[in-house]
């Protein structure tokens, strides 16, 4: 199996530039931040990218063989998806990348999980597939069901996590107002009963060299 690793942060304000190639000091606690993660011996290559919408908030993605434990002494706790296909290129390649996040309930069982991924196939294969400007899709499903909810304090769930590439947000948005698009919406209808919040942003990733380990 393998996995993808995720986790985002938010920036106070007035902190320098988060960025690891700049010189700055919290540009290179970021690099330092990074290559604690990029250390583990089954990490492969790491991403790193701000939200072009928030950009005090920034996400981090790790290709591993195995899904990442909690490192000691690291307040945040990553959570790891399992990716198809792997490594998500996607990540890397595309100019602009919509990250796609679908909480569902923790409890997720196998006949809802079976009959979500299928619904997400679907309009993936029939839909972004066929976007003349999108540059791959990469999914899968988190490993375990704590993923913090985005914007509900407190809340966990199962997510469902998407990578899809564009050379724009505004190409993204432009797809969303074909007929391409609007045709095939509707197979996601059958998961308005489950999901308990979806959310997506954009991040223009780059993609940081592992360390030797």
């Amino acid at each position: 199996m393998r996995f993808t690793s995720f986790m985002g942060f938010t920036s106070e304000p007035g902190v320098g530039d988060l960025d690891p190639d700049s010189d700055t000091p919290e540009g290179r606690a970021t690099k330092r931040y990074l290559h604690h993660f990029a250390s583990h011996p089954e990490a492969g290559r790491i991403y790193w990218g701000k939200v072009i919408e928030r950009p005090e908030e920034h996400w981090l993605f790790i290709d591993m063989d195995h899904a990442l434990l909690r490192p000691p002494n690291i307040e945040y706790h990553p959570r790891s998806c399992l990716t198809d296909p792997w490594p998500p290129d996607v990540l890397a390649e595309a100019p602009v990348t919509q990250v796609l996040m679908l909480f569902f309930p923790s409890d997720l069982d196998d006949a809802a999980f079976n009959s979500l991924t299928i619904q997400f196939e679907g309009f993936k294969t029939k839909a972004l597939d066929q976007a003349p400007d999108c540059r791959g899709v990469a999914y899968g499903w988190s490993t375990d069901g704590d993923v913090p909810v985005m914007g509900q304090p407190g809340r966990t769930g199962t997510v469902l996590m998407a990578f899809v590439g564009w050379p724009s947000v505004e190409a993204h948005v432009a797809f969303r107002q074909t007929e391409l698009f609007r045709e095939n919406i509707a197979l996601l209808k059958g998961m308005k009963d489950l999901i308990i919040k979806l959310d997506y942003f954009h991040l223009a990733c780059k993609s940081l060299e592992v360390p030797d380990n």
